[in-house]
């Protein structure tokens, strides 16, 4: 049985949310105040390390 497109966005989907997930978990363990501006680069796609 083979797994079907949608099935594939779905784990591609779950596979970016677990990334962001660490990203934002990261960035707490090293600078919990900036967290705010992070996330906000992440969501527009700026370079969150600039």
């Amino acid at each position: 049985m083979g797994a079907s497109p949608d099935r594939g966005a779905a784990l591609d989907l779950l596979a970016a949310d677990a990334l962001v997930t660490l990203a934002l978990a990261a960035q707490v363990e090293t600078d919990p105040a900036d967290l705010e501006t992070f996330a906000a680069r992440l969501r527009t796609g700026e370079d969150p390390g600039a």
